[in-house]
């Protein structure tokens, strides 16, 4: 869509409703070829298979990123900052309650036919219930549970995402076990305890940060150094193991197998051909790579707690001939120290550089420049941030947001990047990078970008680098 010579707004909500509806059409006529009706809110989440085909993430992002700047534009600026700004932090504090509480839990394991809070409260083994019906309430106006009947509450597709992996049962018996498995809980639970005690500080860490406690808003609230260290304090087992579901959620649910096996033309490196996933953590990416490209040599590297106990067991699980027969090989490293195998084809590493402040990623990314020959590759896979204006200086298409639109979507994209970038800067004062400042991390690394490759809705994606 081509934007009018004037700025007249009456012409810029007409394109924002005909983006919606037209994209409404898009979105239902998908799903009526595959004999699929659109999903209710007002019913548990049920995942499908669609909710990652290419044109329904299309037209979801666009209807949901034109409905949030209608919202903004129609509504008084006092309006807008109060409902859906100046409520924030209570919409935090109330998701807290209601998952620790294990609420969408309770709900679901009572049949999804709606609930009392007075028994609500019952089974969560909680104080009397006076004020929970004022705490259901704020979220069900918000889309966020659903109120059937006076003080009787259900869960709708929101809040039923919000349900744990255990039972009712297990998470009362084993609370420091109640995050395991991969669910929304997780990362809500994390935001709302520790990120959110962290936010509180951000502020004043943002107008002194050296005066401030320890390098980021999380060191400076929680009195510590070193946030990885924190996490293996006594008394934070189930903060531990909730932020491991947080790591576990973003490696599942950020990309497709396709970003990772098209970053680069894997065939084309001859047979042995050496690729170090640094960092690596289990192996993930390597195995998917490993099952199309078995003609190449891989090394997985971590901090030995992580190779000699997590890895092992997971390709003894999943392919324990890839590791009797050296095609794979584990190995324990420090990547701010040294690579030891020196010379690899490729080195690459997923989810690394955005936990780390430029001067520390440099340095990860220097100890690999040293270790390289002049053709080795280097591909960062990680979030790669837009602006929400058009960039000048874009070295790629970027992601084509039609106007009136922000150039990063709005809220379904750009809202999801600049949390993450937020919360990067909360925990660990770090940050998630423009292509630009992927280019600049090259530069103080002695690597140049060769190369950006976009994955699906083009927020996740890979930074190619060869040597500078």
């Amino acid at each position: 869509m081509t934007s009018p010579s004037s700025d007249n707004p009456l012409t810029t909500l007409q394109a924002l409703g005909s983006l919606i509806t037209t994209s409404i059409t898009a979105l239902e006529a998908v799903y009526a070829s595959h004999s699929t009706p659109f999903p209710s809110l007002d019913t548990p989440w049920q995942p499908h298979p669609l909710e990652k085909d290419q044109q329904v993430a299309q037209a979801s992002a666009v209807i949901m990123s034109a409905a949030y700047q209608l919202i903004a534009s129609v509504g008084t600026p006092i309006a807008h900052l109060s409902n859906t700004h100046g409520a924030g932090a209570y919409v935090v504090a109330a998701l807290r309650y209601v998952v620790e509480g294990s609420v969408a839990d309770v709900l679901k394991e009572g049949g999804g036919e709606g609930m009392h809070v007075d028994e609500i409260a019952r089974k969560m083994k909680s104080p009397p219930a006076d004020n929970s019906p004022r705490v259901l309430r704020f979220l069900a106006t918000r889309h966020v549970f659903r109120e059937i009947t006076p003080n009787v509450f259900a869960n709708n597709r929101t809040s039923s995402a919000l349900c744990k992996a255990k039972s009712l049962k297990e998470i009362h018996e084993v609370p420091a076990k109640q995050y395991d498995g991969l669910t929304a809980a997780s990362l809500v639970g994390h935001v709302a305890d520790e990120g959110f005690l962290s936010a509180t500080h951000l502020s004043s860490w943002l107008q002194a940060p050296q005066t401030t406690a320890g390098p980021s808003p999380f060191t400076a609230a929680h009195q510590v150094n070193d946030v990885w260290k924190w996490y293996e304090e006594l008394g934070n087992e189930m903060r531990r193991s909730r932020f491991t579901g947080v790591m576990k959620s973003f490696d599942d649910g950020a990309w497709t197998e396709e970003l990772f096996t098209g970053a680069i033309d894997w065939a084309s490196y001859p047979e042995n051909a050496t690729v170090v996933d640094v960092g690596g953590s289990l192996g993930i990416v390597t195995l998917l790579l490993a099952r199309k490209f078995p003609h190449l040599k891989y090394v997985v590297q971590d901090l030995p707690k992580v190779i000699e106990v997590d890895a092992k067991k997971f390709w003894n699980h999943k392919h324990p001939e890839f590791v009797e027969n050296g095609k794979v090989v584990l190995q324990p490293h420090d990547f701010f120290t040294p690579n030891p195998i020196k010379q690899a084809d490729v080195y690459f590493l997923r989810n690394i550089t955005h936990d780390w402040a430029t001067p520390l990623a440099a340095s990860i990314l220097k100890h690999l420049r040293d270790a390289a020959k002049p053709t080795t590759k280097l591909i960062l896979f990680d979030f790669i941030m837009p602006y929400a204006c058009k960039d000048p200086n874009a070295t790629d298409a970027g992601l084509g947001a039609p106007w009136p639109l922000l150039a990063n979507f709005g809220l379904p994209l750009g809202g999801t990047l600049t949390f993450a970038d937020m919360h990067m800067m909360n925990m660990f004062g770090a940050q998630e990078r423009t292509v630009g400042e992927f280019a600049e991390l090259g530069a103080l690394s002695g690597w140049k970008v060769e190369n950006i490759v976009r994955g699906l809705g083009g927020a996740y994606g890979a930074t190619v680098y060869t040597s500078a």
